[in-house]
């Protein structure tokens, strides 16, 4: 089950990434949007472990990506 979140994980942090290009977004801006430090995006498409799950929740808020957590 650990390799299966791990691609999961990888693959949500693509359409993170691939999501903020189409919205024409620097790292930069949806820091800001999202009130948080650019590195910490940098980290979220990198598909980082250690970011913390309320900030990737706030992230994916601010582009309109809604995760599920049903059956989590």
């Amino acid at each position: 089950a650990m390799s299966e979140t791990a691609n999961n994980w990888k693959t949500f942090a693509g359409l993170i990434r691939e999501r903020r290009k189409a919205l024409g977004l620097t790292q930069q801006e949806l820091a800001d949007l999202s009130g948080v430090q650019r590195q910490t995006i940098g980290r979220l498409e990198a598909a980082d472990p250690t970011v913390a799950a309320g900030t990737v929740m706030t992230v994916a808020d601010t582009i309109g990506i809604h995760i599920s957590t049903s059956g989590a």
